[in-house]
């Protein structure tokens, strides 16, 4: 795309004194410029674009866009901005025809997602999805080695990624927003048909500061969408304006009731609102699943899918990865979930649904490193309250020191409770198949679906299923 037509079609004004060439690509990572690029500085928290502009030229970019600097070929007010306009433009083909559905909050944006992709397939809708567990499209999953695990991928990755899911025939996209990509404006660009407010409890208090801040970044998904959705059985949520509701407790535009929860084979429920009444039935356990559900279902009767497709659908998807995602062990008498509950209020929910499962459980958890400090006690204090023996071990320490992270967890532990620290998550989660007894729940919350380890090297393969099912092997 010429350079006079991506700059003025994304608002922002063309440069005379600048040659109208083709450009290759936008992006604001010096590692992917290549000949003919244009090149945006970004203010990281780490990192700043504007001391990489003489790299930027070396490797072959065209042009420099700055909002720091006005002697830059292109000065902008806003960089991060321009950025998600230039990206949008640049693919905007292919994007135009998407409807898009976006999914914010602390907790249950990817099991919202997957909820949601399988009822449009039950429909016979093509649709793709974009989040933490991943990108596919109608084609397939879609390999994103350059989006590292970012719930919601930079904007030079995430228009390039729906453009490509365009050009495979999606009709429906479901994005995982974070609180990140919205302060950052990765989704400005966007306009999605519906935004989805899950919840809202303590996280990455170590990026937003505050949960003020936090709870605004989150709520400014509504301001890129045509209809707003929200759990209002959430307090901070409740009283967001000019949005529709959902409820399991009060009156609301939809409505979850006469729920019964079966165990480990799932929950059901009457759903209503003014345009239906139905029921659902799930086999995903825990109570946070009706409210996961609910939002769900709302949003596709918001966009006009059948009902018979909606209890389809919801029916259909009997598990997500990594959430209370259980281990396959054969003739086992108790019972291995691994979760990605990393945050106090994911672990609490995710304990209160084990305890409807079993009598005892055992549960492995640790903490990630640079990452909300005053979220580790809390989890602790959940942790020794809730679960009869908690094992404290690593989880993701990226470069901070495995000994502070440690003493951070400890300082909230119940001192009478029954807990022990093993630093080695493989040793740990080893420990813990030994000592299950019949008709016990382990637990290994916070890793999820990753298959990974985090320290101060970097990545490292760590497979939680595997490791289970060998040590069950070696019981």
């Amino acid at each position: 795309m010429k350079l006079s037509k991506l700059l003025t079609a994304s608002g922002i004004e063309y440069p005379r004194h600048l040659s109208d060439v083709e450009i290759s690509s936008v992006t604001s990572d010096t590692r992917k410029i290549k000949e003919g690029s244009l090149f945006v500085c970004q203010t990281g928290t780490r990192e700043d674009g504007n001391e990489r502009i003489d790299e930027a030229y070396a490797r072959g970019a065209f042009a420099v866009i700055s909002d720091k600097r006005p002697d830059a070929d292109v000065f902008v007010p806003d960089a991060r901005y321009a950025e998600a306009k230039l990206c949008r433009t640049f693919y905007g083909q292919g994007i135009e025809g998407l409807h898009l559905i976006g999914v914010t909050g602390t907790n249950g944006k990817t099991s919202v997602t997957a909820m949601l992709r399988s009822i449009f397939d039950a429909a016979g809708e093509k649709t793709g999805s974009i989040g933490t567990l991943g990108s596919f499209s109608p084609s397939g999953e879609m390999p994103d080695a350059e989006g590292g695990n970012m719930t919601t991928p930079d904007a030079g990755r995430l228009y390039g990624i729906l453009s490509q899911m365009a050009a495979d025939g999606a009709k429906y996209v479901f994005l995982e927003v974070s609180s990140h990509a919205l302060a950052l404006k990765k989704a400005d660009a966007l306009r999605f048909d519906v935004g989805i407010f899950t919840n809202i409890t303590r996280d990455h208090l170590d990026f937003h500061k505050t949960k003020e801040n936090y709870f605004e970044a989150k709520k400014h998904i509504f301001e890129l969408s045509r209809v707003g959705i929200v759990n209002a059985d959430d307090e901070m949520l409740a009283d967001i304006p000019d949005v529709l509701t959902c409820s399991a407790r009060k009156n609301a535009d939809f409505r979850a009731s006469d729920i019964k929860y079966y165990g480990a084979d799932g929950c059901g429920y009457v759903f209503s609102s003014e345009l239906c009444r139905f029921g659902i039935a799930s086999r995903i356990a825990g109570r946070f699943t009706v409210m996961n559900t609910l939002c769900a279902a709302a949003c596709a009767v918001t966009l006009g899918v059948d009902p018979y497709y909606i209890k389809d659908g919801i029916w259909r998807l009997s598990s997500v990865p990594g959430r209370m995602e259980r281990v396959a062990l054969d003739g086992a008498d108790f019972a291995v979930y691994i979760d990605y509950a990393h945050t106090p209020d994911a672990l609490e929910n995710l304990l209160i649904t084990a305890r409807s499962l079993a009598k005892r459980i055992i549960l492995v958890f640790g903490c990630g490193g640079e990452r909300d400090r005053g979220k580790r006690a809390e989890m602790a204090k959940i942790a020794t309250r809730l679960a009869d023996k908690v094992i404290i071990t690593s989880d993701n320490r990226r470069g901070e020191p495995q000994s502070k992270i440690f003493e951070d967890i400890l300082s909230g532990a119940d001192k009478n409770s029954d807990h022990i620290l093993i630093e080695d998550r493989r040793e740990a989660i080893e420990y813990a198949v030994r000592r299950a007894r019949s008709g016990d729940v382990v637990l290994l919350a916070g890793k999820g679906h990753e298959k990974y380890e985090i320290d101060e090297h970097g990545k490292h393969p760590f497979c939680e299923e595997l490791l289970v099912q060998k040590a069950y092997k070696m019981r």
